[in-house]
């Protein structure tokens, strides 16, 4: 796509930019006539929406190239570290070791933690019954996780 001038509406109390208008848009009468430009500051820029950004506000935002510098976003990094977390260690494996942990201290249980324990031990107890009620059931064709790991893992080797 080729560089084109480009309206942008920021917020007029912060100035932080709210939306690209289209061609489409500003050719529409409906849309511009009932723009409530008070609450907008406007700038028209050259832009590129496949290779261009805009970055900061309306007083100090400019437009910037994506090939300067690849965007790394704080949250993306925190969740790539869930993210790692959770496939080494799911929530309910973390659950476990804490409990275990717990159990095994000197540190008395409180209220809660024993209604958690007990609770987490019920659901356990409940969902190895339901998986033998739909493994046995022929009304039910039950998949593993051992059965969709190896289907996985087929899909893997290419």
């Amino acid at each position: 796509m080729a560089t084109e001038k480009k309206t942008f509406l920021f917020n007029a109390k912060n100035g932080v930019m709210t939306a690209n208008l289209t061609e489409t848009l500003k050719n529409a009468p409906d849309i511009m006539n009932n723009l409530d430009l008070t609450k907008f500051k406007v700038k028209e820029v050259e832009f590129d929406n496949t290779t261009h950004y805009w970055d900061g506000d309306h007083d100090s935002g400019s437009v910037k190239p994506m090939h300067d510098k690849t965007i790394i976003r704080e949250a993306e990094v925190i969740h790539s570290a869930n993210i790692r977390v959770l496939e080494a260690f799911p929530l309910h494996k973390q659950l476990n070791i804490i409990i275990e942990m717990l159990d095994q201290s000197d540190i008395p249980n409180t209220e809660k933690f024993t209604k958690l324990k007990d609770h987490v031990k019920a659901i356990k107890e409940e969902t190895k019954e339901q998986k033998k009620v739909y493994a046995e059931d022929p009304a039910f064709e039950y998949v593993s996780m051992d059965e969709e790991m190896a289907k996985a893992d087929k899909l893997k080797d290419l």
